[in-house]
């Protein structure tokens, strides 16, 4: 009888230990999964706001492939800038796909720095944008309503594709690439022009060789296969060239220029950056 009983105690306790692990298991990929995108140690944010700013999070990455990251910290830092790169180096790799809001409480200051595919989507002026639109929340210490703002307009701009006629300006050498991108209007010209082209040669050579679609067409090679070869010889007396510079103008619309980059943490390139106060 005592026999059963521990075998009992002891099945109890083998129980209670199971359903305890497999709670802390089922329970760990949650809150790791709660904590990528935003890290808040002081609780700056409400419950529900870390939900749906992952939400935007997710839906970023599901258009370009790219993380969005918020850090909000209450520790000072000497230069906000330089912390925003170790943290996103650390987070998506050296010239990983990524944009970071990184704001320092104690020292009221935030920057906004980027990498890998997001230095061409959040171009200077698009950063610009959001930098003023943040700005004015945080001035009301309203971080849920800043935090909302920069990962929605992240999320248009991503949304939006790279801005046309669009280069990168590095300010470490002053070189500027440029990067072809083309609207969907432009693919929309070559695909109808394309299949005009075909349309217009098949008819013209149907036409003129009088062909039926699935008929059988015979070539009288004996007939046609005469070349007649012309020697005609042309001397070059002299030859002229001429430059011309042509001055462009960018416009002021939201999406032109381009985006500065340098290099910084780690040896990466990243976009954005400086200080802002608040």
């Amino acid at each position: 009888m005592s026999t059963n009983l521990s075998i009992k105690k002891w099945t109890l306790w083998l129980s209670m230990i199971c359903g305890f692990m497999l709670f802390v298991i089922a329970a760990t990929p949650l809150y790791a999964q709660e904590n990528t995108y935003v890290k808040d140690e002081n609780n700056h944010l409400s419950a529900s706001q870390l939900d749906n700013l992952a939400k935007i999070a997710e839906k970023i990455k599901a258009e370009n492939q790219a993380t969005t990251l918020l850090v909000i910290t209450d520790t000072p830092t000497d230069d906000v800038e330089y912390s925003a790169q170790e943290y996103l180096y650390n987070t998506v790799g050296k010239d990983g796909n990524g944009a970071i809001f990184y704001i320092d409480l104690a020292t009221r200051h935030f920057t906004t720095v980027t990498s890998g595919n997001m230095i061409d989507f959040l171009t200077d002026a698009r950063l610009e944008d959001i930098n003023d639109k943040v700005t004015e929340s945080l001035k009301e210490n309203n971080f849920d309503q800043a935090a909302t703002d920069y990962f929605e307009m992240v999320l248009e701009d991503v949304k939006a594709g790279i801005p046309h006629h669009h280069y990168r300006i590095n300010k470490d050498t002053g070189e500027i690439t440029y990067i072809k991108t083309l609207t969907p209007l432009e693919i929309g010209i070559a695909i109808i022009g394309g299949i005009a082209t075909c349309l217009g040669i098949f008819f013209t050579v149907k036409g003129r060789y009088q062909l039926r679609i699935g008929g059988r067409y015979h070539y009288d090679r004996q007939n046609n296969g005469v070349i007649d070869l012309e020697i005609n010889d042309t001397d070059l007396i002299g030859s002229f060239v001429t430059t011309r510079v042509i001055e462009t103008h960018d416009s002021d619309d939201h999406d032109s220029g381009g985006s500065t980059f340098g290099s910084g943490f780690g040896g990466g390139s990243f976009g954005g950056g400086g200080s802002r106060s608040f």
